[in-house]
């Protein structure tokens, strides 16, 4: 018997019990659908974030406090000095850029909310691109003097001024009086919403100077230094490090460069897509069982038929291969409707999070593969068991 025979003949069993046909396929859909949403889900948004870190350009590195090990003390902070001693120490340094933050309240007229001051150099607008619309940003003279000018995010201007134009206007943050000069668009990148939803839309930011004078203190909550063109990163970042070392003794500080970002990136949420696609792929092997647990069933319900079909001159192997490509067409089946199907949670993911998400090929080849080895091996069984039939005896069987 050749191949199209058994595949019609498969094909017209699978047709005389559709509904247990589809149910045993179920298990191979939702493992088939899920591994490749998952693969697809995974690799596109891993794309997407990588993307938004890259297009902040390869040459920012930034430099933040962190807990001494051992210790519950506070954390050693950087200071205004390290802000002229940086640039010399490590001459590829071409600016350094400080953050600095300070929860507070802020108002206008009548109107008030919750916002975060925060404390930026005057070149943030450019190493970030920001969007600013209307106005503009503070300058590096404005930043240098301590002016109280501040660049507010747009849900902050829409919660304070409505439709009202806050260029030029006067807000009050932590007490003291800022002129609006210009509002920031709203952060729609992948980074911002991953962290609900929370991006520069929803603060204050003023020159670094001012906003440490109102605090009080030389201390700074983070260093960016933008590199200079062509320097050895991995370099600089060593340099820092052994700057730091020597200048806080007793601190302890992250040192990351955007590539150092995007490498950690890229191998976290590669392990992460392919353990869940892993935990995913083990409703395949409990579909494998359904299919190797209904073709037990159908054997035995076909018992005569086969005794017929041996008493006829059919041999052990083309049992054999009737009932193993029987298995193989249910787990085919399955796994591409489940193919089908992956293509909905896949568009929806894609569609909540405006990235684009696309199932490839080799996702669609790995999941049905398995889907194809989940059928042979769960259908060796009752095929083998089919094919070992005595036919006088499957003949005599009611």
């Amino acid at each position: 018997m050749n191949l199209w025979e058994n595949l019609r003949l498969a094909w017209e069993a699978l047709m005389s019990n559709r509904l247990r046909a589809a149910l045993t396929m179920l298990g191979i859909i939702i493992g088939v659908g899920s591994v490749i949403a998952i693969i697809a889900i995974g690799r596109g948004t891993r794309a997407a974030v990588i993307g938004e870190i890259q297009s902040l350009g390869g040459n920012l590195i930034s430099i933040f406090p962190m807990q001494p090990s051992g210790s519950e003390g506070r954390f050693e902070m950087l200071n205004e000095d390290d802000l002229d001693r940086l640039p010399l120490v490590v001459p590829e340094i071409r600016e350094v850029m400080t953050q600095d933050l300070l929860r507070t309240e802020v108002r206008h007229g009548a109107k008030r909310r919750r916002a975060d001051l925060v404390g930026l150099s005057a070149g943030y607008a450019e190493a970030y691109r920001m969007t600013i619309s209307p106005g503009r940003w503070f300058t590096r003279e404005e930043d240098a003097a301590g002016a109280r000018v501040a660049v507010i995010g747009s849900k902050v201007a829409e919660d304070l001024f409505g439709s009202e134009d806050p260029i030029g206007k006067a807000i009050y943050a932590a007490g003291y009086p800022f002129t609006v000069i210009g509002v920031v668009q709203p952060d729609t990148g992948l980074l911002a919403r991953a962290f609900g939803g929370f991006g520069l839309e929803q603060m204050v930011m003023a020159p670094g100077t001012t906003v440490r004078r109102i605090t009080g203190t030389r201390d700074i909550f983070t260093v960016d230094v933008v590199v200079k063109d062509g320097a050895d990163l991995d370099q600089v970042v060593q340099d820092i490090k052994a700057y730091l070392k020597a200048a806080h003794p007793n601190g302890e500080f992250g040192v990351l460069s955007t590539q150092q970002i995007t490498q950690a990136l890229s191998s976290v949420t590669g392990i992460l897509t392919g353990v869940i696609g892993a935990i995913a792929a083990i409703s395949l092997v409990v579909g494998g069982v359904g299919i190797m647990n209904i073709m037990l069933v159908s054997v035995t319900e076909r018992t005569r038929e086969i005794g017929v079909r041996k008493a006829i001159g059919a041999r052990r192997s083309d049992i054999l291969w009737q009932f193993l490509i029987e298995a193989v067409v249910i787990s085919v089946s399955g796994g591409l409707i489940g193919t089908a199907l992956a293509q909905v949670p896949v568009w929806l993911v894609g569609r909540a999070l405006d990235i684009p998400l696309s199932i490839t090929w080799d996702a669609v080849a790995l999941a049905v593969g398995f889907s194809v080895l989940v059928g042979v091996i769960f259908g060796v069984y009752p095929a083998s068991k089919a094919a070992a039939l005595d036919p006088i005896e499957a003949l005599r069987y009611e």
